[in-house]
């Protein structure tokens, strides 16, 4: 199948860089990002397409491991990725979530695979992305959050992603990462039987604001987000996530310099009559 970049939503300011990374999400002022998973102009309906990391959906790369415990090194970029209302039987595991198939948005997610109905052969799936700081200024806290979703409930375990961050990371699995515990997400439908939902279960995950005192973010720094999802025992669920926004905060003495400078501007200007 063909590969295709497209289009992501990102509704306040976002850009590509590319280098060390092949592609990032740049980070170019203070203003919220607003973060959603558009249709690929690769899908035409529902089914099974090429997966290109940092590409299909820009910035957004993803990792098949077969050992959580010990990532680096049992660790594949998938190849396909499933375009699907919750269900499939094919052994995939990362997919692109929406509600039928004229739907032009959806979530990114999972759903990994037991017994009778295939096994992609993974302990579990990371998916995420890095935003490069382009503002200019050293960043010491940034503000996630985002929509948990279910699509499809099945009699496993309730379905979890865990979400961490790094700022030294050059992948998903490399450098020191931290969690944010107060971004997990645990699928919410009833677990006792195997059906898709006519409409996706919403749980909206409030932004948290997490500190970077101890390692803060300095202009052309890249910080990377990423969650994580474990093969839970039994018929896992279809979960996915949306709606993800991101902000950042300049150290304060940064902030307050360039707001200065803003006003002896301002100020100036109306000494000169040119405001």
């Amino acid at each position: 199948m063909q590969k295709t970049k497209v289009i992501w939503s990102v509704l306040i300011t976002s850009a590509l860089t590319t280098g060390l990374f092949g592609s990032a999400i740049s980070f170019t002022d203070l203003n919220q990002l607003n973060l959603n998973f558009a249709k690929p102009a690769s899908v035409e309906g529902l089914g099974n397409y090429d997966w290109e990391d940092g590409a299909t959906f820009p910035g957004w790369r993803a990792l098949y491991v077969t050992n959580p415990a010990d990532p680096v090194g049992n660790s594949t970029v998938p190849d396909l990725f499933r375009a699907t209302n919750g269900f499939g039987t094919s052994p995939i595991g990362l997919y692109w979530f929406r509600p039928g198939a004229a739907s032009t948005s959806g979530s990114l997610g999972t759903r990994h695979f037991d017994g009778s109905s295939g096994s992609v052969g993974i302990g579990g799936i990371y998916f995420g992305l890095p935003i490069t700081n382009d503002t200019g200024l050293t960043l010491t806290s940034f503000n996630l959050g985002y929509t948990g979703t279910q699509w499809r409930e099945e009699t496993g375990d309730p379905g979890t992603f865990t979400v961490s961050y790094s700022t030294d990371a050059t992948t998903l699995i490399t450098g020191a990462w931290s969690g944010i515990g107060a971004l997990d997400y645990a699928s919410s439908g009833n677990h006792s039987a195997g059906s898709t939902l006519s409409s996706a279960l919403r749980t909206v995950i409030d932004p948290v604001t997490v500190s970077l005192a101890a390692t803060p973010l300095a202009p052309g720094e890249t910080l990377w987000l990423r969650w994580f999802s474990v093969n839970a025992s039994g018929f896992d669920q279809s979960i996915g996530i949306d709606d993800v926004t991101f902000g950042a905060i300049p150290e304060p003495s940064t902030g307050a310099l360039m707001i200065g400078l803003a006003a002896l501007g301002w100020a100036a200007g109306r000494r000169k009559g040119w405001l």
